[in-house]
C-alpha cells in the first residue's frame, strides 16, 4: 500500500474510530461517576471502561504503524505512543537514534508497545521506564516497571508468545527479570 494511502487510512481511523472509542469511554465515566449508579453496574462499566481503554490502546497502534516509515519517523511515532499511553506513569523515556532496517525497527517499536501495554494492564505498576539504545552493533531495548512482579506472568499468554514470535524474526534475545518490586524484560540484537 503506498505511503500516501496509509497515512489517509491512519487519519480515517483517527478522525473517526478513535475519536468514538474515547466518547464512548467518556460516556461510561459519566454514568460510573453518577451517585445512584447500583454497584454491579458500576462493576460491569469498569471492566467495560477498561476494554475500552485497551482497545483505543490498539486502534492507537494501528494509526502509529500505518504512519510508520523511515526509522526516525517510527521511533519518533513510538516515543509519542508510550507518552500518550502511559500518561501519569512514566518514568524515564530515553530513546535514542538507532542504526537498523525499517522492518526492523517496525518489529522493536511493536515489542515495546506491547510491553508496555502488559505492564499497565498486569503490573500495578507506577513508574513504567522505557529505553531503546545502540552501543557499536548492539542494539537494547529494555521496559521496566516497579510493579508487582505479575507482568512476567501475564506476560505467559499470547502476549509474550507474540513478543517472542517477533524477537525470533529479527534475530533478538529475550530476558525477563522479574521480582517483588518490579519487572525488566530486555531485548538485545546486533543491528
Amino acid at each position: 500500500m503506498p505511503h500516501s494511502e496509509r497515512v489517509r487510512l491512519a487519519q480515517e481511523l483517527h478522525d473517526g474510530l478513535a475519536q468514538e472509542l474515547v466518547s464512548i469511554g467518556y460516556s461510561i465515566d459519566l454514568i460510573l461517576g453518577a451517585p445512584d449508579t447500583p454497584a454491579q453496574t458500576r462493576t460491569d462499566l469498569r471492566t467495560l471502561r477498561f476494554s475500552v481503554t485497551d482497545l483505543i490502546s490498539h486502534v492507537r497502534t494501528e494509526i502509529f504503524n500505518l504512519r510508520s516509515q523511515d526509522v526516525e519517523g517510527q521511533l519518533r511515532a513510538l516515543a509519542d505512543s508510550v507518552s500518550h499511553i502511559c500518561a501519569d506513569r512514566l518514568g524515564v523515556l530515553d530513546i535514542s537514534p538507532i542504526e537498523i532496517s525499517g522492518s526492523v525497527c517496525q518489529e522493536i517499536c511493536k515489542i515495546a508497545l506491547e510491553l508496555v501495554r502488559n505492564s499497565l494492564k498486569h503490573s500495578g505498576a507506577t513508574a513504567i521506564d522505557l529505553s531503546l539504545n545502540q552501543s557499536d552493533d548492539l542494539i537494547m531495548l529494555r521496559v521496566s516497571d516497579n510493579g508487582n512482579g505479575k507482568s512476567v506472568n501475564t506476560l505467559e499468554g499470547f502476549g509474550l508468545q507474540g513478543v517472542r514470535e517477533r524477537c525470533l524474526t529479527i534475530d533478538g534475545n529475550l530476558s525477563l527479570i522479574t521480582c517483588d518490586s518490579g519487572t525488566e524484560v530486555s531485548l538485545e540484537l546486533h543491528s
